[in-house]
């Protein structure tokens, strides 16, 4: 998965409708790993102070950076990110299996969503353990 859309309630995984609510399709997600939305926003919260644009941490693959643009949501996996670019305005995003996505945001606007996302990835390296 590369990212999600959540537009007038409507959830769109990499550009498909999916007949779930966010809630409901992020639990799913998480439930092999034995979390839930709201454990997930819990703990990253309390670990973390991250009092806002919570990432979703759910696995070593799945790392979802939060996007507002207006009255649009957008969780980008930051696992699945190959390379961005910025160019006319529009923020594109290119993903490891080849999929583009372009947003219509500042550089800078998005470095302040993914700081939130490099903070989890800084703490799971300090706090992972090796058997």
């Amino acid at each position: 998965m590369n990212y999600l859309c959540l537009i007038n309630n409507i959830l769109y995984v990499d550009n498909k409708v999916i007949d779930k609510t966010f809630n409901k399709y992020i639990d799913e997600l998480a439930y092999p790993y034995f979390k839930t939305l709201s454990s997930i926003r819990l703990s990253t919260k309390k670990l973390l102070n991250i009092k806002k644009n919570i990432p979703l941490y759910i696995s070593s693959k799945i790392l979802l950076i939060p996007i507002i643009i207006k009255n649009y949501k957008y969780y980008i996996n930051y696992y699945s990110l190959f390379k961005i670019s910025y160019k006319n305005k529009e923020l594109m995003m290119c993903f490891n299996d080849g999929e583009t996505f372009s947003l219509n945001l500042s550089y800078s606007k998005y470095k302040t969503y993914v700081e939130n996302s490099e903070k989890i990835v800084s703490y799971l390296g300090k706090y992972t353990y090796n058997n």
